[in-house]
């Protein structure tokens, strides 16, 4: 029998006012605390230390705009097990080792709408490499 997913546990509310307040048409996560919470669910193992090194070749990150569906970015490693256990539907799959996950998110802005929108990034899970490989997807960020 299939477990339910977990049901939606973050003040959306309270975000989009943050949202609103910051002028911010998106926020992208990556840490694990907000990830966690926004997503729903908690990766396993060691799954869940790929969150907090910002220089992990298989990191996650989860893009929340203010209009739209939130989804989640990752390798296929992850993909089952955040269909099983996360509320948010919307999953793209980036080959980890092969491609890059902020040019992914990149382009996850860019399908979007928000290439050129300002989207709030949590600095202590970004590097200067990643910010590059998200500026050369979106010049305009």
């Amino acid at each position: 029998m299939a477990r339910p997913r977990n049901d939606i546990i973050a003040n959306v509310g309270r975000l989009n006012r943050y949202l609103d307040r910051n002028d911010l048409a998106a926020i992208a996560v990556r840490s694990e605390i907000n990830f966690t919470y926004l997503a729903g669910m908690a990766m396993p193992g060691t799954l869940m230390r790929h969150l907090d090194i910002a220089n992990t070749v298989r990191g996650f990150m989860l893009v929340w705009p203010r209009n739209g569906e939130p989804v989640v970015i990752l390798d296929s490693m992850a993909e089952k097990i955040v269909q099983r256990d996360s509320w948010i539907n919307r999953i793209e799959v980036y080959r980890a080792y092969v491609e890059s996950l902020y040019s992914r998110v990149a382009e996850v802005l860019d399908e979007y709408g928000l290439g050129k929108e300002r989207v709030g990034f949590e600095m202590d899970t970004l590097s200067a490499t990643h910010w590059q490989q998200i500026g050369n997807a979106l010049p305009n960020l």
